[in-house]
């Protein structure tokens, strides 16, 4: 939460009284929901932070992201790190739709994580196929990015969506990029439970 706030003001720009004005105007709503309805273009901010994360939170100093990870390791517990839905080493899904299995579905305002490793020159195709409502009827909205790690600087893509459940995008990489990484964030319109949100993606590597 600390690093999402810190990305929507120092990064973003959004000014900090939003994040906290809702405890003094008498909002009813949940405090993501205040956000949601003050802040412009939320959805595709938490999207961009969720790519940023991916890139080992590139809008931190090395020193706090080095310091992340050794507190990480030292105090958190390792049957809770789930770093990745799946990951593939220079391939896609061989044409088949793939999901995360319910332990890791995403609730709402999450993401997940595809990872593919040791990539060379091609053409890669991710598409999104998400369900049009979460496990308790919610509507469902999901986003979609892109990350192509590069020792000469990381590129950020966004999943063009043809609605608020599905989506593509092709990415060139060259045999100088080392990973990519997809990342499906669920960004419902709806703020309150646990329920989750199902999705399918199929990665091709022409």
């Amino acid at each position: 939460m600390h690093t999402y706030l810190y990305y929507l003001t120092e990064v973003v720009g959004v000014a900090p009284n939003l994040l906290v004005d809702g405890f003094y105007d008498a909002a009813s709503g949940l405090p993501q929901e205040y956000h949601f309805t003050h802040i412009e273009n939320l959805r595709s901010h938490f999207s961009d932070w969720a790519a940023h994360n991916t890139a080992d939170m590139d809008y931190i100093s090395r020193d706090q992201w080095e310091l992340a990870v050794a507190e990480l390791g030292s105090a958190g517990d390792a049957n809770d790190v789930h770093p990745f839905v799946a990951s593939y080493v220079n391939a896609g899904t061989e044409g088949v739709w793939v999901g995360p299995e319910s332990a890791l579905a995403p609730t709402g305002w999450a993401y997940n994580v595809f990872q593919i490793t040791d990539v060379a020159a091609a053409t890669y195709t991710f598409e999104l196929d998400g369900d049009e409502t979460g496990s308790e009827a919610a509507a469902a909205s999901f986003d979609g990015r892109v990350v192509v790690v590069n020792d000469g600087g990381n590129s950020f893509h966004s999943l063009s969506m043809t609605n608020d459940q599905d989506g593509v995008l092709s990415v060139e990489v060259g045999v100088d990029d080392g990973e990519i990484y997809l990342i499906v964030a669920s960004v419902p319109q709806h703020f309150s439970g646990n329920q989750t949100y199902s999705y399918r993606v199929r990665i091709s590597r022409n």
